[in-house]
Formats: C-alpha cells, structure tokens, sequence
C-alpha cells in the first residue's frame, strides 16, 4: 500500500509495468526490473534466495544467511553483482530480497518525503492509534548508505487495533476508487498462480491460490470475489474482503489456534435473514450448497 501511495503522490513516475530505476541494484538481476515483477515475486531470483528452492523466503543459498539483516547495498554487491538469474515474470518466487528491493527503492525515490509520506499514510489517512514502524536491517551491521535509507526492510509492526485501521484504509480505498483503490485493483487484477499447495488450513498462505501486489488473494473455495489475505510471523493474519465489507484480523503469538474456524469459515460464511450463519459446504463438482456453520 505504502509503494502504491508512492505512486499515487508522484514520487514514482512510471507505471507498474515499466523498468524501475535504482542506482544500487545496477549490475545486479534486480537492475532494469519492471516494478510488477518484484511486486508479484517473480523477478528471477529464486536460485539465490527465496522459497522456491531454498524453502525459507529470507535464506541466501549457500551459506545460510538472513538476507533481511543485511543492507541492500552490501547483499548486491555480495550476492547478486552480475548474476543473470532465472526469466523475469515467469517464476513465482517468494523472496524476502524482492520486498526489500521494493521498499528501498520507494525510500529512494520518496527521498527526504519518506517520513512525510508514512505519516500522511498511517496518521492522517488510517489514523492509527499507537506507533506504528517498519523495521530495519542493521542489526549486527555497520554498512549500507545511512544517508539515503538503503537499510530498509519491510518488517512491519502495529498495535492489533491498528491493523484493523489500516485494513479499513484499504477498504476505504478501494470502495471509494481512489487512485490507491485503483492500484489495488490493479495488483488483483495482474496477480499470478502461486503454484502452492492449499491443503492445510493454518493460515492464509496455505488457502490462498494466487498472489500480486505483495499481497495473496483467492482464498480456495471463495476466487468469485476479491479478497485480499497476508500473513505474518506467528499467525498474525489480515483478511479484507471487498464485496462484503468485512475485515479479519489475527493477533497471535504463535498459529496454535483454529485458523479454519476462526478465519476461513469467515470467508466461507453467509447470514441468513433470521442471522443464523451458513457455511458453504463444496461437492466434488465445485457447486455448493449452505448448511449451518
């Protein structure tokens, strides 16, 4: 949302589908990217990092490292300098690197605005309650151009109620057609097959069929409408789903809950007038029929 703002405000003066322009990825894979590819994990990098190969989003091959707590600057020159790397918008590869590429690149192009832009996103516009902030990536490092923010990282925290406030930020927008509601829409409308097994209901990663946007959209069972799910570190789960106005939230410190009860039965979920709730209950040839819950 916040690279869509980045976009809306000007900051980026291309569209989506153009070639991003970043000085500190030049020489690399990431150089010449277009700006969907990284959005939509699909910028060639999955020999190197990510989960395509290497199971973990945030592992670098070989060696085992936690690229989320290197600075973009030194991980190019240590990794990805002159490293072709697989077709660009081909294959989905959930990489820690590509969101971090994203967020610095919208540091880099927002400038000195950076931190003006985040506060007219989350104070002015989602009128977030508590301190909200992204993470960065010098924990145990002394590198990277601290000038220019080149040791952003897109870890993101929030008060439970907070989520909440920005999720309805995005409904808002996208209800609303607001330039951010129409890159939003355009993020669903470009997203791609995640090629991910959905078969286990604890979290949104396992019951979403396609991504875009950084974001994972078709829920299995509900892709008749727009709903857009993330997932985060220890079952933390946000869920907006647009035609219903509904919004789900998770705040846990671990995924010992009842993801499919609590979440997914949600999405799943019709009122009757009497307010009694009904489940869909699928057959083997993808119709339904609703039963209660």
């Amino acid at each position: 949302m916040v690279t869509g703002y980045a976009v809306c405000g000007g900051y980026i003066n291309h569209t989506v589908f153009d070639s991003i322009d970043y000085p500190t990825v030049a020489g690399t894979l990431y150089e010449n990217q277009k700006l969907i590819n990284l959005l939509n994990m699909q910028a060639g990098d999955g020999e190197i990092v990510g989960d395509r190969i290497h199971n973990k989003d945030n592992r670098i091959k070989g060696n085992g490292k936690n690229i989320n707590t290197i600075p973009i600057k030194s991980a190019m020159k240590a990794y990805f300098k002159n490293k072709d790397g697989l077709e660009p918008g081909v294959y989905f590869n959930y990489s820690a690197m590509a969101t971090n590429v994203i967020m610095n690149y919208v540091i880099y192009k927002t400038g000195d605005d950076w931190n003006k832009l985040l506060h007219k996103i989350f104070v002015e516009d989602a009128k977030v309650a508590k301190k909200v902030y992204f993470g960065k990536s010098l924990e145990k490092h002394n590198t990277g151009n601290r000038s220019k923010g080149e040791y952003g990282r897109y870890s993101f925290y929030a008060d439970r109620y907070d989520y909440v406030r920005i999720a309805n930020l995005m409904l808002n927008h996208w209800k609303n057609d607001t330039c951010v509601g129409k890159y939003l829409k355009t993020m669903y409308e470009n997203r791609i097959d995640r090629d991910y097994k959905t078969n286990k209901f604890n979290g949104n990663h396992r019951v979403a069929l396609r991504y875009g946007g950084q974001f994972l959209w078709d829920a299995v069972g509900v892709e008749d409408r727009p709903i857009l799910m993330m997932d985060g570190a220890w079952g933390q789960q946000v869920v907006i789903d647009f035609e219903n106005n509904k919004i789900i939230t998770a705040h846990s410190t671990d995924r010992n809950y009842d993801y499919y009860a609590l979440i997914y039965l949600q999405l799943t979920s019709d009122t009757l007038d009497n307010g009694r709730p009904v489940c869909r209950k699928y057959k083997d040839d993808g119709n339904f029929v609703l039963e209660p819950c």
